[in-house]
């Protein structure tokens, strides 16, 4: 590659056209470069740390150099910026001074009393006339005097704190920032309110889209996190507290929990000291031992959550529960059914070797039964028996009058066996009745309390000592 000398003092940027260098694209070079001074001294040579050669990064046809197709000037008009005082034009829209004149770009008198050219008002805005004043026509800040241009009313007036281009106080930054706006990526602050959406206060107090000290990736960087190590995929809230960390009513259950399992947090049902599923266990014991506060067995192996604790099983593994002392009965079934089954056997042994007994009719002669029948006759008239004597056909014609023999029954001494029984011989309405009445049994009218412990055989008092056995006994038979 030949040399190229280019000479440049403005501080532009500028590009160098290295003619047949024969570049391939995707290749990597080192330019190597020498500044040479007005006497024609040279520097020791520079050398780049290398460069890839991308085609696609070649300027735009507005900014290449050259005048291309649809531009009226080099780099200006047409479909690129309107070109300055000076330029070709084609028309006034090829201007920035919208203003063509003989096929140049021309200036427009900033003292004819007339809106023209550039101009937001008569004779001031725009790039080449003096600013306005407030309450004067603008299009852009740059119009008015005050630097604002109300975006509303599109006039100039005095900018107001968020907008006056001045760090003031409640800014993290100059007009954006606590009462203000978001600011900008790379902007300062203090906080990650302080930015814009979708930007973070970075550990350098500077608003970043990348997410800088975020170990629970939550969206709140660990300097603001009020709740670290929040579980991946749970929302939090601006303090980066999700609902598994808080507990909103200070008893220790997280709100997640209640949520779970009620849909709601403030509610009674969730309430800590509720026992819902009627196993013997409150919520707040349920939530420290994992159990299910909405299901009296937890693990479904038959035993009641609250039994398993105190019997010292595992309430949640349905392998863990209390010895079955069912083998045990089924032991002692067998034993009586033998020592039964024995008995009965020589029972009917005993009566095999019976003697067997005949009976022997004898006939009565009718002469003999006849005399029996007058000796009787003659008696009741005797003992003033009302006529009206029946023969034997007769009373063996009429139906035997059944004799019923009172007897007395046996009662279950455990009341709450008996009101089992009471509410197994109610109907399924009145059953589904009492089941309703006893969930909201503190809601009642003493006058309906009175009426349901009178249906179900029981006492105000004996329901306010065994409250929790008659609710737990009506569910299990409900």
């Amino acid at each position: 590659m030949r040399d190229k000398e280019v000479y440049s003092s403005d501080g532009e940027p500028f590009y160098v056209d290295l003619e047949n260098a024969s570049l391939a694209d995707g290749e990597p070079y080192v330019v190597t470069a020498r500044a040479v001074n007005n006497v024609g001294l040279r520097s020791e040579p520079l050398g780049s740390d290398g460069v890839s050669v991308d085609v696609s990064k070649q300027p735009s046809a507005c900014s290449d150099g050259e005048q291309t197709s649809g531009e009226s000037d080099v780099d200006c008009g047409g479909s690129c910026e309107g070109c300055g005082p000076g330029k070709s034009c084609l028309t006034s829209l090829d201007c920035d001074t919208n203003y063509c004149a003989q096929g140049k770009c021309e200036l427009t008198s900033c003292t004819d009393a007339v809106v023209n050219g550039v101009e937001s008002d008569i004779d001031c805005g725009g790039k080449y006339c003096s600013k306005c004043g407030d309450a004067r026509s603008c299009r852009v800040d740059a119009d008015c005097g005050s630097d604002y241009c109300d975006p509303v009313q599109k006039m100039c007036a005095t900018a107001p704190a968020c907008a006056d281009k001045q760090l003031t106080q409640g800014e993290s930054d100059v007009d954006c920032g606590g009462p203000c706006d978001g600011c900008l990526e790379g902007k300062t602050c203090q906080e990650s309110s302080d930015c814009a959406s979708g930007l973070n206060c970075g550990t350098e107090k500077l608003c970043s889209s990348v997410l800088v000290g975020d170990e629970d990736a939550d969206g709140v960087v660990d300097g603001t996190d009020g709740c670290p190590q929040t579980p991946l995929g749970e929302s939090v809230d601006e303090k980066g507290c999700a609902p598994s960390q808080v507990s909103s009513l200070n008893d220790g259950i997280t709100d997640k929990w209640r949520l779970d399992y009620f849909g709601c947090v403030e509610c009674d049902e969730a309430a800590a000291d509720n026992d819902a599923d009627v196993d013997e266990l409150t919520n707040l014991e349920e939530f420290k031992e994992g159990t299910n506060p909405v299901e009296e067995d937890s693990d479904g192996d038959g035993w009641a959550d609250g039994d398993e604790l105190e019997s010292g099983t595992n309430p949640v593994d349905p392998a863990s529960h209390p010895s079955s002392s069912i083998g045990i009965v089924l032991w002692v079934v067998f034993a009586l059914l033998a020592v039964g089954g024995i008995a009965y056997g020589g029972y009917l042994l005993r009566e095999a070797r019976k003697p067997e007994v005949h009976a022997v009719f004898r006939e009565v002669p009718v002469q003999k039964a006849l005399a029996q029948d007058v000796k009787l006759r003659s008696f009741a008239r005797k003992e003033d028996v009302p006529d009206g004597w029946l023969s034997m056909e007769q009373l063996k014609s009429q139906k035997q009058p059944i004799i019923a023999v009172a007897r007395p029954v046996q009662k279950d001494s455990n009341p709450l066996n008996q009101l089992k029984s009471v509410v197994k011989r109610l109907s399924p309405e009145d059953q589904e009745e009492v089941r309703v009445h006893m969930e909201n049994v503190d809601l009642l009218s003493k006058k309906e309390r009175d009426a349901l412990f009178e249906k179900l055989k029981i006492t105000a008092s004996y329901y306010d000592e065994h409250k929790r056995e008659v609710k737990k006994g009506l569910k299990k038979n409900g």
